[in-house]
C-alpha cells in the first residue's frame, strides 16, 4: 500500500511538472510574439483575440508558484516564500485589473510593451478581460490554500481548481462552437490561449495536490461509490455542453452583470460535480457495497465449505470437471489437476453409468431439485470405491444449465460391513440349519445303540429271572457292541464339540508321522486280526511334522477303523506316507466295498448322514470323518477320498511340514 502511494505521488508530481512547463512555454512564446510584433504567436487562430501581455506575465509568475509548490512537497527551504510571493503578486495585479474592468477604468500601463489595434474585433487587444482577472484571483487563492494543513482549506483548494478547469473548458468549447463565452456587449472575452493556459495550470495544481485533492482520491478509490462516480463522467460532460449552450443563448438576456451570472452558474456546476454527484454515488454505493459484501461473504463461505469439507465436493459441467476439493482427491487417489482434466464418467463403474446418467437427467429435465444415490468409482490404484452421492443443478438467471454441485461420501467401509453382515447372516442361517440336521443325525445314531442296549438288557434280565441261560452270551455281546458304539460316538462328539467351542487345546510340536502311524496300527491290530486283515505300511524314515500328536492320532484311528470295517476278511490294507515339496501326504487304501458317487458327496458333511454297515455288519458313528476334516483343516491341510463301488477306497490327507 505504501509503495502504491509513493508511486502515485511521483507520477502526480511529474504530471504537474509537465503541465507547468507547458504553461511557461506557451506564455514565453506569447511574450516573444509581442516583443517581435509577430502577433500570430499570441493567438491560436487569425480571427481570435490575442492573449494580453499582462495575462502572459501573470501566467509566468503563477508558474513560479506552481513550481514552488513542488518544492514544498520536497520540503525545500524557501519554497513557501516563493509560493506566497507569486500568489501575492498575482492577486495584486489581477485585483487591480478586475477593478478596472468593473468600473471601466482605462489602465494604459497594461501595454508595457506596445499596443496594436485589432480590426477583427470591436475591442482593442492587450487588455486582460474581467473573467481572466477573476480566474487569476481564484487560482492564486487555491495555491495559498494548498499550503495549509487544514482539511477544509485543502478541499476548498480542490473545488477552486476544478472551477478553473471547468471555466477554461467552457471557454475552449465556446471557441470551438465559434461563440466565445463570458462576454456580452463591450465585455472583453478571454483569449483561447488564456483558456488553454488556465486548463494546463489547473491540471498542474490538481496533480500537485495529489491525495489532498478529495476528488482525485475518490477516483482512485476501489469502493463502489467511487466507481459509481466514474460512471457519472459522461453525464458531467453532457452537462458541461448543455451549460455552455445555455450561457451562449441565455446570458445576453439576464439583467445582472455577465461576470456575476457566469460565476454563479459555474459555481453551481462545480457544486454538482464536487458534492451532489459523489453524495448520490455514495448513497447508491453504500447499498451496492452492502450487497457486494454480502455476496463476497456468501462466496467465501461457499468456498471455505467447499475446500475444507471433510466429504468430497465437486463442480462438474455436462462433459468436464470444473473443480474438486481435497477430500474428493484423497478419496479417489488423483490430484486436483488430474481430476479436472478428465470426465468423471470415465472412472465410474460400467454397471453404474446408466444409473448416473438417468439420475442426472432427472435434474436437467427439472423433474427433481436434488438426487441422491449410491454408485461406484474406480480408485487410481484400481480398487472400487463405493460412494453416497448427492447432487443438485445450478442454473443462471436465464435458467441455462451451468454446473452440477455434488457431495460425495465414501461408504466403502459401510458396504464391506453390509456385505460381511449379509454373508454372516447367510452363514448363520446355514449353520443353524446344519446344527438342526446334525442334532437330528446324532439323536438317530445314539437312539439305535441305546435301543439295542435297553432291549437286550430287558430280555437278558427276564431270562435270568426264569433261569433260562440260553443265548444270554449273545445278548451280552450285542449289549457290549452297542455300548462300545455309543461310547465311540460320544467320544467323537465330545472331541468335536470341544474343537468347535475352542475348549480343545491345539498343541503342535515336532513329531514323527511314521511313529504315530505305527502306534495307531498297533492299537487297532485286535480288530484287524479278528477279520484276518493284513495291514502293510510304506513309511520312509524321518517324516518329521509340526502337528498336534493327539489330533493326528484321532485322524488315523478313524480312517484305519473305517478301512478295517469296510474290508473283506482276509484282504489287505495299505498305509503309506509320501513326502511332497511343502507337505506330507498320508494315504489309507483298502480293497473293500467302495463308495458310490452319490454317497461320496455326503462324506465330510455335518448336515448329511452317512453310516453304512461294514462287511461283517459293523456299524459306524457317522461323525468320524467330520472330525477328521476338522482336525486336518486345523493343521492347514486338506482331506479327500477316491473310491469306486466294488474296488475299494483310498482316503488321503496332507499336513504341512511346518505350520507358521
Amino acid at each position: 500500500m505504501i509503495n502504491n502511494q509513493f508511486t502515485h505521488n511521483i507520477v502526480s508530481l511529474r504530471l504537474a511538472r509537465i503541465f507547468t512547463l507547458l504553461v511557461i512555454g506557451i506564455n514565453v512564446v506569447v511574450l516573444i510574439g509581442w516583443l517581435s510584433g509577430w502577433m500570430s504567436l499570441t493567438r491560436i487562430a487569425p480571427d481570435e483575440i490575442s492573449i494580453a501581455q499582462t495575462t502572459a506575465l501573470n501566467f509566468l509568475v503563477l508558474s513560479m508558484g506552481l513550481w514552488g509548490c513542488m518544492f514544498v512537497k520536497k520540503q525545500r527551504k524557501g519554497s513557501y516564500l516563493i509560493v506566497i510571493i507569486s500568489a501575492t503578486a498575482v492577486i495584486c495585479m489581477s485585483g487591480y485589473l478586475l477593478l478596472c474592468r468593473l468600473f471601466e477604468i482605462n489602465s494604459e500601463w497594461e501595454h508595457f510593451i506596445f499596443s496594436i489595434p485589432d480590426s477583427s474585433f470591436q475591442y482593442s487587444i492587450g487588455h486582460m478581460s474581467l473573467v481572466t482577472a477573476l480566474l487569476f484571483l481564484i487560482f492564486a487563492f487555491a495555491q495559498l490554500f494548498l499550503l495549509s494543513k487544514s482539511d477544509l482549506l485543502l478541499k476548498i483548494s480542490s473545488v477552486l481548481s476544478f472551477l478553473i478547469l471547468s471555466c477554461s473548458l467552457m471557454i475552449l468549447l465556446g471557441y470551438g462552437l465559434k461563440a466565445p463565452f463570458f462576454y456580452s456587449g463591450k465585455m472583453i472575452p478571454p483569449a483561447s490561449l488564456t483558456a488553454l493556459s488556465f486548463l494546463l495550470a489547473s491540471l498542474g495544481l490538481i496533480f500537485e495536490s495529489d491525495k489532498n485533492c478529495f476528488i482525485i482520491s475518490k477516483m482512485r478509490s476501489t469502493e463502489t461509490s467511487a466507481k459509481l462516480s466514474m460512471t457519472f463522467l459522461p453525464i458531467i460532460i453532457a452537462f458541461t455542453l448543455a451549460e455552455s449552450i445555455f450561457i451562449v443563448q441565455i446570458l445576453p438576456l439576464l439583467p445582472i452583470h455577465p461576470a456575476i451570472a457566469v460565476s454563479l452558474i459555474t459555481l453551481f456546476f462545480i457544486a454538482v460535480i464536487s458534492f451532489i454527484i459523489p453524495k448520490v454515488a455514495r448513497r447508491f454505493g453504500k447499498s451496492l457495497d452492502t450487497a457486494t459484501e454480502n455476496l463476497r461473504f456468501s462466496e467465501e463461505k461457499f468456498r471455505s465449505h467447499f475446500e475444507y469439507s471433510p466429504v468430497g465436493q465437486s463442480l462438474t459441467g455436462m462433459e468436464e470437471t470444473l473443480d474438486v476439493n481435497k477430500s474428493f482427491c484423497n478419496m479417489l487417489g488423483y490430484t486436483e489437476d488430474e481430476l479436472k482434466s478428465m470426465n468423471l464418467m470415465t472412472i465410474t463403474h460400467p454397471d453404474d453409468i446408466k444409473l448416473t446418467t438417468d439420475r442426472m437427467n432427472e435434474l436437467t429435465d427439472g423433474k427433481v431439485k436434488m438426487v441422491r444415490f449410491e454408485k461406484r468409482f474406480f480408485h487410481k490404484n484400481g480398487n472400487i470405491i463405493w460412494v453416497d452421492l448427492s447432487a443438485f443443478l445450478q442454473r443462471d438467471k436465464n435458467r441455462k444449465l451451468q454446473y452440477f454441485i455434488s457431495t460425495v461420501s465414501d461408504i466403502t467401509a459401510n458396504k464391506k460391513m453390509e456385505t460381511a453382515l449379509k454373508e454372516s447372516e447367510a452363514n448363520l442361517k446355514e449353520l443353524n440349519s446344519t446344527k438342526d440336521k446334525f442334532f437330528s443325525i446324532i439323536a438317530h445314531d445314539l437312539k439305535s445303540p441305546f435301543n439295542a442296549i435297553v432291549g437286550f438288557s430287558n430280555l437278558l434280565t427276564d431270562q435270568i429271572r426264569e433261569n433260562d441261560y440260553n443265548g444270554i452270551e449273545q445278548y451280552a455281546e450285542i449289549i457290549q457292541n452297542s455300548s462300545q458304539r455309543a461310547l465311540d460316538l460320544l467320544k467323537n462328539l465330545f472331541e468335536w464339540s470341544n474343537l468347535q467351542t475352542g475348549r480343545m487345546e491345539y498343541n503342535p510340536e515336532f513329531t514323527d508321522m511314521a511313529a504315530i502311524i505305527r502306534e495307531t496300527v498297533a492299537l487297532l491290530s485286535p480288530s484287524s486280526e479278528l477279520k484276518s486283515i493284513g495291514i502293510s505300511m510304506d513309511l520312509p524314515h524321518d517324516h518329521i511334522i509340526f502337528a498336534d500328536k493327539a489330533m493326528i492320532g484321532t485322524i488315523l484311528r478313524n480312517l484305519i477303523s473305517n478301512a478295517i470295517k469296510f474290508t473283506n476278511p482276509g484282504d489287505q490294507i495299505v498305509i503309506s506316507a509320501e513326502q511332497l515339496q511343502h507337505e506330507l501326504k498320508v494315504s489309507v487304501w483298502d480293497n473293500g466295498v467302495g463308495i458310490g458317487k452319490e454317497e461320496l458327496k455326503k462324506l465330510f458333511r455335518i448336515d448329511e448322514s452317512h453310516s453304512s454297515p461294514g462287511t461283517l455288519n459293523e456299524t459306524g458313528t457317522g461323525l468320524g470323518l467330520i472330525l477328521c476334516r476338522e482336525f486336518v483343516e486345523k493343521h492347514g491341510g486338506i482331506i479327500w477320498v477316491e473310491s469306486e463301488p466294488g474296488k475299494g477306497s483310498t482316503f488321503c490327507f496332507t499336513i504341512p511340514k511346518v505350520l507358521y
